[in-house]
């Protein structure tokens, strides 16, 4: 064996089990993690501390937690796991379904459902029913998956692609998808919320304990939150109003996704994600994850109005009359302008049009209909579109951090690891990949 420099190995002899080929030259071959890495994530390692996920990523207490093997087979194998993937070699599937069950049991990771079934065909079959000697345990949180059917996820919970929870009288679920996307849905399929996760596979949603609900992708980078991390102890639960509240130790709510409504009344609050859906289903009006205020056309995601109030976070139906979309910090993005209407509330209607009526009924503001679906001219009693016209501040303002962390080192120890752009104590120099999301673990 010869070194290029310190303890890098440039040349050696290295036989790859997995194709039964040997190598001398250090480029020709990779460490494989038998476990990979986004396997073990929503398997349980989403659970753990970072000291944890690192002391399982360089494990070299148990031989078959890392092996080399030709590079090109360890890119084909890549994230999967048996049940998707298996060496070239067919002699060597017994002794990989053994190591793999014993790397599994000793980070006392699960093991979905068609993960299992082909482990059992093959240790129960052509291997020939052999005893797996089951190595030393690592001392790592033990996965707490949501139990199915239930309405509630507390405090280090989670659902995992595939699983949902559901109002306790059936009508209404918060199903976490296989493809990474939280969708709330009423009767009939309705969407009422959407994360906008989709794309995401082998992702995991969840409840933490420092109160946050956030969705990981399997690589461990959070892809979105509640940003409620203040409010440690809290729950998530589906109610038969259609609303999936997150709420603190106090039973107050610190996030909702809206309740199965078609308009705001004074006082009522969107927060990015949510929306008010028509009755008929077909248009709704959300307040957009970047801030902008949007009213779609459902079955195509066609856009029918937009205010441009990004940045905003969150969208309200003020006692005045006004709807208003404001900023962080309290700064007005976007409004209405109809402050002087008195109490009014606004309906996302039939038509495709946002509307906002005063008390007797009449109209003080209409985003315009989808006029697209009509022929002719439009039918007696429904409002013609009004174009709304706003020009964004030059500047917008932005929450100044009240928190000063030095390094990412004591943005965990404060129990505030990941930290996204806007929240307290974010700096650019803790972000190292500028993707808004700082001391993130990869």
């Amino acid at each position: 064996m010869t070194f290029s420099s310190g303890c890098t190995v440039a040349t050696g002899q290295w036989n790859s089990w997995y194709d039964g080929t040997t190598w001398t030259f250090a480029s020709d071959v990779d460490v494989d993690h038998f476990v990979p890495l986004s396997e073990a994530w929503s398997s349980g390692a989403s659970a753990w501390t970072p000291e944890q996920r690192r002391a399982f990523a360089n494990d070299l207490d148990f031989g078959p937690s890392l092996e080399a093997v030709t590079d090109n087979v360890n890119q084909s194998k890549s994230d999967r796991d048996p049940a998707q993937w298996l060496p070239p070699v067919t002699s060597t599937h017994c002794d990989y379904a053994r190591n793999w069950v014993q790397v599994k049991y000793r980070w006392n990771l699960t093991i979905d459902t068609s993960e299992r079934a082909a482990l059992q065909n093959l240790l129960a079959g052509p291997c020939g029913s052999a005893a797996i000697e089951v190595p030393a345990r690592v001392d790592v949180p033990t996965p707490t998956n949501s139990p199915a059917g239930t309405a509630t996820i507390t405090a280090g919970q989670q659902l995992i692609g595939g699983q949902s929870l559901r109002s306790p009288d059936g009508r209404y679920v918060l199903a976490f998808q296989t493809d990474g996307n939280l969708v709330a849905y009423a009767p009939g399929n309705r969407i009422l919320f959407s994360s906008d996760t989709w794309g995401h596979y082998g992702a995991v949603f969840k409840m933490q304990a420092d109160g946050n609900a956030v969705i990981y992708a399997s690589n461990g980078r959070p892809i979105w939150d509640s940003k409620t991390w203040r409010d440690p102890g809290a729950r998530l639960t589906v109610q038969n109003d259609g609303n999936t509240v997150l709420y603190r130790t106090n039973n107050t709510a610190a996030w909702s996704t809206g309740w199965d409504r078609v308009g705001l009344r004074p006082g009522d609050s969107l927060l990015p994600g949510q929306r008010i859906t028509s009755p008929n289903g077909r248009y709704h009006l959300t307040l957009q994850r970047d801030g902008n205020t949007v009213v779609y056309a459902s079955a195509t995601g066609r856009p029918l109005y937009s205010a441009g109030s990004y940045g905003a976070t969150t969208l309200r139906m003020q006692g005045d009359g006004n709807l208003v979309a404001y900023y962080g910090n309290g700064a007005a993005a976007w409004n209405t302008n109809t402050w002087r209407e008195g109490t009014s509330w606004v309906n996302m209607q039939d038509d495709g049009n946002l509307v906002i009526y005063r008390a007797d009924g009449s109209p003080s503001w209409r985003s315009g209909w989808d006029s697209g679906q009509w022929a002719g001219s439009p039918t007696p009693g429904t409002y013609l579109p009004r174009p709304v016209v706003y020009t964004p501040p030059a500047t917008q303002p932005q929450p100044q951090p009240s928190v000063y962390y030095a390094n990412c080192t004591a943005v965990r120890n404060a129990g505030r690891a990941p930290l996204y752009r806007g929240q307290p104590g974010y700096r650019s120099a803790l972000d190292r990949d500028n993707d808004g999301i700082a001391c993130e673990w990869s």
